[in-house]
């Protein structure tokens, strides 16, 4: 009895959560002026360095970034591939990575809906913190393994489950104060209050299941099942996501 009350009771209160919660929409709109911050910090840094000794990217790689925003990891890569691509649904967004980066291809399209891009088109996939933030998470990894060329490799960073991102800002606060540069970056600090705020309702909507965010072995699974070849799974963003990096069977 007392399980089946505190079952309704959640229910309950997920109900009322659900309401008061931001529409994803609205969320990213919102959210949107804090990312350049998250994006500049030690422990994003470090997952798109991680990406790229994985990648071993080279001059023949066609290279999608997923959810790119100002398209930093973009930037970053150009000089090393034949081309890179920037997708994003927030056209807001990529008005200002298209203004900062005219010679990278931008595309404004949702990863929950079918992509327009052919069969095989890249050879490499960064998808930096979007995929417990899908609501259709299978036709995102239906869509990847599609638009991915045999032997072609993908990396998925998402938020691992319980995940505390204050504590993301917390490892960026040390790295400040260790390099001694906390006092120049204190002009920031309206918005990593925002941040932090942004976070706490991103880890609500996971837990009213609005967004999804993976156990280990879970994260693993949900890959290989749709075919694709587990090479590694990480802790990366001051241990509060994954880094799964994944390859497409090759043809022969």
């Amino acid at each position: 009895m007392t399980t089946i009350v505190s079952g309704n009771v959640r229910k309950v209160a997920y109900g009322i959560a659900r309401r008061l919660l931001p529409s994803d929409n609205n969320f990213w709109r919102v959210y949107s002026p804090v990312i350049r911050i998250l994006k500049d910090s030690y422990e994003h840094r470090a997952i798109r360095e991680k990406i790229g000794k994985y990648f071993d990217l080279r001059k023949t790689d066609i290279v999608l970034e997923e959810g790119c925003g100002r398209a930093i990891w973009a930037q970053e890569i150009e000089a090393q591939v034949a081309s890179v691509t920037g997708l994003d649904n927030e056209e807001k967004m990529l008005a200002v990575a298209r203004e900062q980066s005219p010679s990278i291809s931008f595309v404004q399209a949702d990863l929950n809906h079918p992509l327009p891009f052919m069969d095989g088109q890249f050879t490499k996939i960064g998808s930096i913190l979007v995929e417990g933030y899908l609501r259709e998470r299978e036709t995102a990894r239906a869509e990847r393994f599609r638009i991915l060329a045999p032997g072609g490799m993908l990396a998925i960073v998402t938020p691992r489950k319980g995940a505390r991102f204050f504590k993301v800002l917390q490892a960026e606060a040390r790295h400040r104060t260790e390099e001694k540069t906390f006092i120049a970056n204190i002009r920031k600090l309206p918005l990593g209050i925002i941040a932090i705020l942004f976070g706490k309702v991103a880890e609500i909507k996971a837990v009213v299941g609005d967004w999804h965010f993976y156990e280990k072995e879970e994260l693993i699974n949900f890959y290989r099942e749709a075919g694709f070849e587990p090479i590694a799974c990480e802790s990366v963003y001051a241990d509060q996501a994954w880094l799964l990096v994944v390859r497409k069977p090759s043809l022969d």
